[in-house]
């Protein structure tokens, strides 16, 4: 329950596309060392890994990019607030 609330507030799901796509090369391999002589193309499957790993990378670094955003924008409001806070504490100040 709580997880399907955190997965739901994301942004970008926390997934590691990036280890996926390495653990799918490690097993495509053992895979193909077990299978010798078999007449199958593993071609194919290397060659769809390997755009997946670009497609992660990709995704990896725009969520680093979203990220630092995202911390930009909490800080900036958190700086905001207090500016805020500290205007109304001297208006109040001054008043009295």
């Amino acid at each position: 329950g709580l997880i399907a609330l955190r997965l739901a507030d994301d942004e970008i799901i926390p997934f590691n596309y990036v280890s996926y796509a390495s653990e799918l090369e490690e097993s495509s391999k053992v895979v193909e060392d077990g299978c010798p002589g078999c007449a199958v193309s593993f071609s194919p499957l290397h060659k769809s890994i390997k755009q997946l790993e670009k497609a992660a990378m990709k995704i990896h670094m725009e969520k680093k990019v979203c990220e630092q955003k995202s911390h930009w924008k909490a800080a900036f409001t958190e700086i905001s607030s207090y500016k805020t806070c500290t205007f109304l504490m001297m208006i109040g100040a001054a008043s009295r």
